[in-house]
């Protein structure tokens, strides 16, 4: 019995000495914004527009020249279609921004389908700004259902705002 509650107390021990060294791992994200994307060489915007029934944030065509914010002249190389959440959901929970975009999407998984089967490349992108070197988050598993539903790969891509 002495050497169980011993066992029992030194792990007691250990638990409070990671505690107090480590940053909590329930951290959340100090930003967070969620984009869908479609590309393609001979992807039209407009085409996409009227299929989806949803106005993009940003779209080209290929080939299209358009002038960075430090004034580069920069060709794009195929065509894009993309919505975000950035302007219209204000918190940093993943799961929220990638709602949203599940939500505007949510009547068009046949135009979704068909433009898969013409070799358009989707995506979903959720982007987190991290402020501790140990954030973790998850995304919720309806969410991830309906993501798979849907057969749209889902990338995080995370920015680290710690320096």
């Amino acid at each position: 019995m002495s050497n169980e509650n011993d066992k029992e107390r030194s792990t007691e021990q250990n638990m409070e000495i990671e505690k107090s060294e480590s940053v909590p791992l329930n951290c959340k994200p100090s930003r967070a914004k969620a984009s869908f994307g479609i590309w393609h060489d001979e992807l039209r915007p407009s085409e996409i527009t009227e299929m989806l029934a949803i106005e993009p944030e940003r779209q080209r065509e290929k080939g299209e020249i358009r002038t960075t914010k430090s004034g580069t002249r920069v060709v794009s190389p195929t065509g894009c279609w993309i919505i975000s959440s950035s302007r219209f959901i204000k918190t940093s929970d993943c799961n929220s921004h990638v709602d949203w975009i599940l939500d505007q999407l949510s009547s068009s998984s046949g135009a979704l389908r068909t433009l898969r089967k013409r070799g358009f490349r989707m995506q979903i992108t959720c982007c987190v700004h991290v402020n501790h070197w140990n954030t973790a988050w998850q995304f919720e598993p309806d969410l991830l259902r309906k993501i798979g539903n849907l057969d749209i790969p889902l990338a995080v891509d995370v920015y680290d705002d710690v320096m």
